[in-house]
């Protein structure tokens, strides 16, 4: 059964456990933006709907932020809005299949979300002077913290959508083969 065909208690049930996901993945220890915000948007994009895009980074956030904290506001909307945009690259390009979908979403992801935030920090923060040699600055302290969302992103993308399609393969299988004891009865 694919997620067009499915009634929305489903759609809801699947956004709340990837809501759940995020929260825990923020809050358990992790290295440096190893998150599983990113790819639950992009997961969300593609197999629930474009308001689960949107509302299910935005929501994991901002309930991990309550146990976390919360920091500047306009650093703080870059953030999210960069995971929302993940999400609705990945709505966008939903109907796009194969391997390198699977790698290109989480790395344009994670390159949006470096390129946005480290403009922020250069923008709104006050660590840098905000020169064109400021800004360089800031990219390039970020540079450490690029590789492991990557890697992350790329490894949780893998991991919702294995276990998506997992789950439905042998969903399918055991109600094909409940349906055929029960005509067997």
């Amino acid at each position: 059964m694919s997620m067009n065909s499915m009634s929305n208690a489903p759609k809801f049930v699947l956004g709340a456990i990837l809501v759940a996901i995020v929260i825990i993945g923020r809050l358990i220890p992790h290295p440096w933006n190893m998150t599983p915000v990113s790819a639950a948007a992009i997961f969300a994009g593609v197999h629930i709907g474009k308001r689960a895009a949107i509302f299910v980074p935005l929501f994991g956030m901002l309930i991990g932020d309550m146990f976390l904290g919360f920091y500047s506001l306009p650093l703080l909307l870059v953030v999210y809005l960069s995971m929302i945009a993940a999400g609705l690259l990945a709505y966008g390009t939903r109907n796009e299949h194969g391997v390198g979908m699977f790698i290109a979403r989480p790395i344009a992801g994670a390159t949006l979300f470096y390129l946005a935030t480290n403009a922020a920090v250069w923008m709104f923060g006050v660590a840098y002077p905000h020169t064109f040699s400021g800004l360089l600055a800031a990219y390039v302290a970020g540079i450490p913290f690029f590789g492991p969302q990557v890697l992350g992103d790329v490894l949780y993308v893998g991991l919702f959508f294995g276990f998506y399609a997992w789950v439905t393969k042998y969903s399918r299988a055991f109600h094909s083969l409940r349906g055929t004891l029960l005509r067997a009865r």
